[in-house]
Order: C-alpha cells, then structure tokens, then sequence
C-alpha cells in the first residue's frame, strides 16, 4: 500500500507509469485477502481449541506471539540407542507384552511341576459301638490320602507341557514384535524431526535474506535506481520466505510432539 501511494503521487507528478500503481494495488489486494483468510481461520481455530479445552463458547483465544516458537521437549541431537532404551522402558504396550510373557513363563512352570503336587484328602469318622450314650463317642477314625493324577492335567501329559511351551514362545514373539514398532516410531519420528529441524534452519535464513533484499530494492527505489516492479517481486519473495518460515516452524513443533509421544515421556515433566 505503500509502495502504492507513492507511484501514484510519481504518476500525478508524471514521472511515474499508471501500470505500475495497478500492479502494486493488485499485490496489496491478494495479500488483504491473505491476511483475510488467516483472521479467519485464527477464528475457527480458536473456536476449535476451546471445545477441546471446554471453555466457555464465548471466551476467544488470541495468539500470544507474533512467531510461533519453536518446542524443545526433545533435542534432535539425541542419541537413537538412548531413546530407544527409553522408549523400552516406558512405552506401556511393552510393558503390557512383557507382564503377558512372565504370565506364559508361570504357566509353563505351573505345567512342569503341577502334576508332581499330590492331592491330599482327609476323611474323618467319629462314633461308638457301646450301648452307653456316654460312650458313643469313645472311637475317632481319621485317613490322610495322598493322589497323583495320571492323563491328561496330570502326570504323563506331554500335550500340556507342550502347549505351555507354545504359548511361552509365542509371548516372547508378541514382545519382539511391540519392540519392533515402537522401534520403527521412535526412528521415524526421529528422522522427521532432524530433517524438520535442518528445514527450519534453511527457511529462517531465507526469510532473512528476503528481509535485506527488501530493504536494498526499497532503497534503490528511493533513490530511482531500481525500478517498482523489483520492489513488488522482492515483496512476494518475503511474504513466501516468512510463510515457509512459519510452516517450517509448526512442522518442527509437530516432529517435536511425535517423538515425545513415541518416547512415552508424560506431558508437563519433558521426562
């Protein structure tokens, strides 16, 4: 809009060309209806946020910063061997695979020595044989009997011990399986987040040098060395770089989260 205004007082002066007004105006239109568009769908977003957070449907939610900062929770330096032990130790599906696997080991203990365990049955008989009621009670007869089982959940059942056995090895296969997913997640997420981290690098040095090339064009205009249409395509190129910038920030928050979230770290502590 600036750039706009001054044309036009270059073209009433007539040493400006009316083209180049209109150019400006055309590119100072798109980026109202840009800015539009955000106004916009910070609205919804805020709306969005506040279900989620249940706040009263009339409280409106306003960016605290101008930049979205960039989340530290997990530095993309980190070693894989040390997440991954982590990650081991504190993702609950496995501990939930190993729990099931020690359940399989006590059974299969349970199988082996089981059926060594003999059965024990006390039987108990009171009475008298006198024919004084005093006395009926003068004869106690008691009998321990010890029992073995044989077959089937008993002694000499091989396909108990054998199913037990299956059972152990497919548990210890469940475990390796979680391992390797949560693996595969911690790597990934992982790589997402240097590579997002390396982008990021690379777009705020461009929305940096879009900056300087703006001011420079600026300047050469002022000076009427350059010419307006410079200064409009320098404009463009850092209305892009800042965007990508702002993109590349929000997708290093996000890697941020996905590794955080694969670690099993708890919210609030960053451990």
């Amino acid at each position: 809009e600036k750039l706009a205004s001054q044309l036009e007082v270059s073209v009433q002066a007539g040493r400006g060309f009316k083209g180049d007004v209109l150019r400006a105006r055309v590119q100072s239109g798109a980026s109202r209806l840009a800015f539009l568009r955000a106004k916009e769908g910070i609205g919804l977003s805020s709306i969005r946020l506040g279900t989620i957070l249940r706040l009263a449907p009339t409280i409106r939610l306003d960016p605290a910063e101008d930049l979205p900062p960039p989340l530290e929770l997990v530095p993309p330096a980190s070693k894989d061997d040390a997440l991954l032990a982590e990650a081991y130790e504190r993702r609950p599906e496995i501990r939930e695979a190993r729990f099931e696997a020690e359940a399989a080991g006590l059974d299969r203990t349970g199988s082996v020595w089981g059926p060594l365990i003999p059965g024990v049955q006390v039987d108990a008989l009171l009475g008298g044989v006198e024919a004084v009621p005093s006395d009926l009670e003068s004869t106690r007869d008691y009998a321990v009997t010890l029992g073995w089982k044989i077959g089937p959940g008993g002694l000499f059942d091989p396909g108990r011990r054998e199913l037990a056995d299956t059972q152990v090895r497919q548990a210890a296969i469940q475990v390796e399986r979680v391992r390797q997913k949560v693996a595969e997640q911690v790597l990934s997420s992982l790589t997402q987040l240097r590579s997002a981290a390396e982008q990021r690098k690379v777009a705020e040095q461009a929305a940096q040098d879009a900056e300087e090339a703006l001011t420079l064009n600026q300047q050469r205009q002022i000076q009427n060395i350059g010419i307006p249409l410079e200064v409009l395509q320098a404009e463009e190129a850092l209305s892009r770089a800042r965007l990508d910038f702002y993109t590349s920030v929000i997708a290093y928050n996000q890697a941020q989260l996905r590794v955080f979230s694969a670690v099993g770290r708890k919210h609030g502590t960053g451990r």
